[in-house]
């Protein structure tokens, strides 16, 4: 018992089969085959872009340096000389500056930071730039 894609094949194949219906699948299956190639080439092409993508990333990760987020004044540039020289405060002139407000100093990773123990003094105290 043959199936209907065998039947379809032995009339497009025999030459006594229509040549109108012959020419019209033939086309259709040549359409249908143009599509596929360009959908494979199409997904092929993304996926090496990805991979570039993802190349260029991990190299620029791994190779440019990180961006300096260090605000130390080891960079600030040297006062003038006709400027007068400012002299470094003691913990207990520093905490004097904030009179009858909750602060201390403490310590953390390595550097000393002023603490205030309301939000409000602080948002009052400390301008960022």
């Amino acid at each position: 018992m043959k199936h209907d894609k065998q039947h379809l094949l032995d009339d497009l194949l025999s030459e006594t089969g229509s040549p109108d219906l012959r020419k019209s699948v033939l086309s259709q299956a040549h359409l249908l085959l143009r599509r596929k190639r360009r959908r494979v080439a199409v997904t092929q092409s993304l996926a090496v872009l990805v991979v570039a993508a993802c190349a260029l990333v991990t190299w620029r990760a791994a190779w440019l340096p990180a961006p300096d987020t260090d605000t130390d004044t080891d960079t600030a540039p040297a006062p003038m000389a006709s400027a007068p020289q400012a002299h470094r405060l003691t913990d207990d002139e520093l905490l004097d500056l904030f009179p009858d407000t909750p602060v201390g100093l403490a310590t953390v990773d390595g550097k000393q930071r002023l603490i205030f123990l309301r939000s409000a003094d602080e948002d009052r105290f400390i301008v960022r730039f």
